[in-house]
């Protein structure tokens, strides 16, 4: 489902420990398999802030901050950082056609190098 929410040929670009750029449905799912089984999100919150739109006709873009905290185990601020979204209208429909999410560089990001270290034994395609 989660791929839905995107155009076909979309891309998710990450700038944190590492940078990376998914392309397309089969990106998308490598995206969000590692992410949901390298990193805990089960003990996570995931939300985004307030955002700014700008744009028009059929294309749209949008700013938003994202913040993660514990749920379980820990409490306080796992992370911080933005997403910078284009969206396109297609026959009515809104679909994202390119994420950015960069890391807030004000962030340690090495807390999230525990987990990539393992990434080889916890990584689960879906």
């Amino acid at each position: 489902m989660y791929n839905r929410l995107y155009w076909p040929e979309a891309k998710f670009n990450v700038f944190d420990l590492r940078t990376s750029t998914f392309d397309g449905p089969a990106g998308m799912k490598q995206m969000f398999d590692f992410a949901h089984s390298v990193f805990p999100m089960d003990k996570w919150f995931h939300s985004m802030g307030a955002f700014e739109i700008a744009g028009s006709g059929d294309r749209a873009e949008a700013h938003w901050r994202w913040f993660v905290w514990w749920k379980a185990d820990r409490s306080g601020t796992v992370s911080t950082g933005t997403y910078d979204d284009v969206f396109e209208r297609r026959d009515g429909v809104w679909k994202c056609l390119e994420r950015t999410s960069r890391s807030d560089p004000n962030w340690p990001t090495d807390l999230f190098q525990p987990f990539l270290d393992q990434a080889d034994t916890s990584f689960k395609a879906s």
